[in-house]
């Protein structure tokens, strides 16, 4: 579905949106789920320095009505820390909502959602986890993020990996679970024997997620997409299909006024850059993939059991053999000679991701930045076709450039 003028509401049925077409974005995610804020304030009275979200003095009455899941906030333990965090008393009456909303049996679970903050309640992380000994919850852990008001910093911030050591000196059994559905934003885990589970949410550590599928309306009346938000009523309901297009531009792509190097100025056609006046010299670039593998592919790979064989060392020779062929396969590419191809690929057992690295060495006059993203690309399909008779929905995403050296510039990912 996609978001119309909500103030046409009452005329809907002749803006109405065909839901044949679908919206992607440029990292080819699917977004087919709608959330809409009915308000953006909280019934909690929240320091503003220590608060998780921004909230107002005036809390909202909210009115019961037909649930088949619930989400629970509630970042403490501790009642007198309780009081302190939300300026009131109530923790016993947060708790008992918990336990009342797990009698009533919940289709979907009753999730426990807590923002981990250093030296505020990151003490408390193994406390949570044997919540779930004896009580069917999903506590998420969510990992510290700015808003508007929080006077957000980030030594505040406590990453999903901190969290595991933390949870790791009492519960080294802890499991990786295999996510509910695909589109999860949590990565849940489970003491073995525990009635409940836990997960993370990454949003500041590992804040690109492949299987993403969510936009939303917020209460104010914008759309939010990733960290933009925009007002609906800027688009021309009348005209759906030139709107579509212009939500596209909006929150996929970046603008630059910076003109092509390879586009003739006068024609307008592409050409190669003459790189004949320029000097000679050492040229590195490193690039990187992450394939996103799915935890029996993991388990495959660590034990070798993969039936075509070596799954990373194929991939390493394909990516080298690739590489070399960059010239051929990138239309205006220039013909230069490597010294070295370096493939790496490691396996993130916590992610269940590969993640393959390429390092190309040249000396030259130009640069070798589409050698090392033709290497890791290759490696990564390679990845994929060795282990898609186990697992057709391996994603791979994040194809990008980490440095490069030489030249006019040069370049380091921040």
């Amino acid at each position: 579905s996609f978001p119309v003028n909500l103030m046409l509401a009452k005329n809907w049925r002749h803006y109405s949106y065909s839901a044949k077409q679908e919206l992607f974005d440029t990292f080819g995610r699917k977004h087919d789920y709608l959330r809409v804020s009915i308000t953006e304030k909280c019934n909690l009275r929240c320091k503003t320095q220590t608060c998780t979200y921004c909230m107002p003095e005036q809390g909202v009455q909210l009115s019961p009505t037909s649930l088949n899941a619930v989400n629970i906030s509630l970042d403490t333990l501790i009642p007198a820390k309780f009081e302190l965090i939300t300026r009131r008393k109530g923790w016993h009456l947060v708790f008992d909502g918990i336990k009342t909303a797990l009698d009533t049996g919940f289709d979907d679970g009753v999730k426990v959602n807590c923002v981990v903050t250093r030296g505020v309640n990151d003490d408390e992380l193994q406390n949570f986890v044997a919540l779930t000994q004896h009580l069917p919850l999903d506590v998420r852990f969510i990992e510290y993020m700015p808003f508007d008001g929080n006077k957000w910093n980030s030594k505040k911030m406590v990453s999903h990996l901190e969290m595991l050591s933390i949870i790791r000196e009492k519960y080294a059994n802890l499991e990786r679970e295999k996510s509910d559905n695909y589109n999860d934003t949590s990565k849940p885990y489970r003491v073995p024997g525990f009635k409940g589970r836990i997960g993370f949410i990454t949003s500041m550590s590992n804040n690109f997620c492949g299987t993403c599928n969510r936009l939303r309306i917020t209460a104010d009346g914008n759309l939010k997409v990733g960290s933009q938000s925009m007002p609906i009523n800027t688009f021309n309901t009348y005209r759906v299909a030139l709107h579509v297009q212009t939500v596209r531009r909006s929150f996929c792509t970046k603008h630059s006024k910076q003109q092509f190097t390879h586009i003739n100025s006068q024609t307008g056609n592409a050409e190669m850059v003459d790189v004949s006046g320029k000097r000679v010299t050492k040229r590195t670039a490193v690039a990187e993939a992450r394939v996103l593998l799915g935890s029996t592919v993991c388990q495959l790979i660590q034990a070798n059991q993969i039936t075509k064989g070596d799954v990373f060392s194929i991939s390493k020779i394909a990516g080298i053999m690739a590489a070399k062929e960059t010239c051929y396969l990138i239309p205006l590419c220039h013909q230069i000679a490597l010294n070295n191809i370096q493939m790496d690929i490691k396996l993130d057992k916590i992610n269940f991701e590969a993640i393959v690295t390429a390092t190309a060495t040249s000396e030259s006059t130009t640069g070798v930045e589409m050698e090392a993203l033709t290497a890791v690309s290759v490696a990564a399909l390679t990845v994929y076709d060795m282990c898609k008779a186990v697992n057709k929905a391996i994603v791979i995403k994040q194809v990008k450039l980490i440095s490069k050296t030489g030249g006019k510039s040069d370049f380091k990912e921040t």
